[in-house]
């Protein structure tokens, strides 16, 4: 990890799904979430896939308020969809997140100005 960059246990939300260590995910209506806290002059990206199954997926809180220096999209590519997530601005970054029926999914996270993940970390709900 980044000098100064820390995903801490828990978020605002509950649970940290980004922290270093695992995270036992339940379905909804547990709420989780996507924390990082950003000294001056770094960023963290985050892309996580969005599976095609409504009954077996994950989602955020996209609502103004409670999404918290995060910036977000989501895009459609060859592999499917993706949620794309950016933290750029010194403090932290909460954002509630929760999972539905059961799954999987690899979480890609990039700190600073790497290219490649600086660590990819699986969820399993």
């Amino acid at each position: 990890m980044a000098e100064g960059i820390v995903y801490p246990e828990d978020g605002i939300n509950g649970k940290n799904i980004l922290r270093s260590g695992g995270v036992e995910i339940q379905s909804r209506p547990v709420i989780y979430s996507m924390r990082v806290d950003i000294p001056k002059g770094s960023r963290v990206r985050v892309i996580i896939p969005v599976p095609d199954d409504p009954e077996n997926t994950w989602s955020y809180f996209k609502y103004a308020g409670m999404s918290v220096g995060w910036k977000h999209t989501e895009i459609e590519n060859e592999s499917g969809r993706e949620a794309h997530f950016l933290a750029d601005i010194q403090g932290y970054a909460d954002l509630p997140a929760y999972f539905t029926g059961h799954n999987s999914v690899d979480i890609k996270i990039f700190e600073n100005a790497d290219e490649d993940p600086s660590r990819i970390k699986t969820i399993t709900w």
